[in-house]
Formats: structure tokens, C-alpha cells, sequence
């Protein structure tokens, strides 16, 4: 997919809808997706194919010299960490691969999604979604995954993470924090889901459940 994709709220009122990236056996992203809503909730956007790497940095991925014809892509969904973290800003994400999802180790060692619980925003990690117990989610324990209050979900046969920290705005709410193995085990670094800091009339954001 190398366009671009809309399902906005209106100006008015509204919510944003769902967008669907999918591929039957491979899929390459480099395009754009908005599910923005100025007076309502966020949508969605839905990645789907077999299974998806997240590579450092900004440098633009999917299989770029295949263009234009991607149709015999297969296997694999390659997306930049910016790619991803300038999406965060504008639509809940779903990641979401029958087998692996996996987080390359990250130069800065930050992913971090603008998404905030204001806009009930969250990012969801859901590996090995035909629960055959192959399908695993990791990335390098020494990086982190932030938002800025949005929840943040991670599914998989069996889930490895780095630090995740889902501390909220100012006067905002801290996301929640959801990790699931179902068939092998948990290992993860510190999680933190704090409220955000107190503006000078605010008050103390609520913290989110882990």
C-alpha cells in the first residue's frame, strides 16, 4: 500500500472509522492512513498480513524496489519506526499477524505514538491471531514503547518486551497496560501507566491499569 487513506470524523461531529491494510500472504506499507475526529473519537487503522517487522529509524521500507507491482510480495510487512510513530498521532492502531510481530532493535531506543487517552487512543500488538501457538511478539529489552496515554495491548503465542511506559498528558489519564502470552511466557522490564502532571488549574491525571 503506497497511498493514501481516510475515514475522518466530521468537522461537526463524529467518530473516525476503521481503515484495513490486509494481504493474503504478504504486505508492504509506505503510504499514509487517517482516522482523525476533531470532535469525536479516533478510528482505527488495521494492519493484517502473515507477520510484521517495525525496522529502526526513518528510512523508508517495503520492499521499495519492487514498485509498482507489489502483488507477488509475500510473507512480510515491513514498516519504519517513524512510519509508524507519525500514524500514532492520528488513529488507534491494530497490529495484527497470524505469526510473528517483531520490534527490530531501535537506535534511539524509543517507539513512541502520540496517541493519548483524551482521544481514547491506543495501539494493539496481536501476534499469532489463529491461535496456533507459533506466533510470538518481541523487540529488544533494553528499548521502550511510550505513549502519551494511550493504551498500549501486546498478544502472542509467547510476548518478550522492553520497557513500556503509557504515563498521560498534563491533567491526563495514564493508559492501560495489557500483555498476554497465550502458550508460552512473559518477559518484560518495567511498566509504567502514572497519570499526567497537574497543570496550574488541572488536576492529577488518574493512573491506567497494567
Amino acid at each position: 500500500f503506497y497511498g493514501n487513506a481516510y475515514a475522518r470524523g466530521g468537522s461537526e461531529s463524529g467518530d473516525g472509522g476503521l481503515i484495513e491494510i490486509s494481504g493474503k500472504t504478504g504486505l508492504a506499507f509506505n503510504g499514509w492512513a487517517e482516522t482523525s475526529a476533531a470532535n469525536g473519537q479516533l478510528g482505527t487503522l488495521l494492519f493484517d498480513p502473515t507477520s510484521i517487522t517495525i525496522v529502526n529509524g526513518a528510512t523508508p521500507q517495503a520492499n521499495d524496489g519492487d514498485l509498482p507491482d507489489v502483488s507477488e510480495l509475500a510473507g512480510d510487512l515491513l514498516i519504519s519506526e517513524r512510519a509508524l510513530e507519525l500514524l500514532g498521532a492520528d488513529s488507534n492502531i491494530i497490529l495484527q499477524a497470524t505469526d510473528d510481530i517483531t520490534i527490530n532493535d531501535l537506535d534511539d531506543n524509543f517507539l513512541f505514538l502520540a496517541i493519548n487517552s483524551a482521544d481514547s487512543g491506543s495501539i494493539e500488538f496481536i501476534a499469532d491471531s489463529d491461535k496456533n501457538n507459533i506466533g510470538v511478539f518481541s523487540m529488544d529489552t533494553s528499548d521502550t514503547i511510550q505513549t502519551s496515554g494511550g493504551s498500549v495491548t501486546i498478544s502472542g503465542a509467547a510476548v518478550t518486551t522492553g520497557r513500556i511506559i503509557t504515563t498521560g498528558d498534563t491533567n491526563q489519564a495514564g493508559g492501560d497496560i495489557k500483555i498476554t502470552a497465550t502458550f508460552g511466557a512473559i518477559a518484560t522490564r518495567s511498566l509504567t501507566a502514572r497519570g499526567g502532571t497537574a497543570s496550574k488549574n488541572g488536576s492529577n491525571g488518574e493512573a491506567g491499569n497494567t
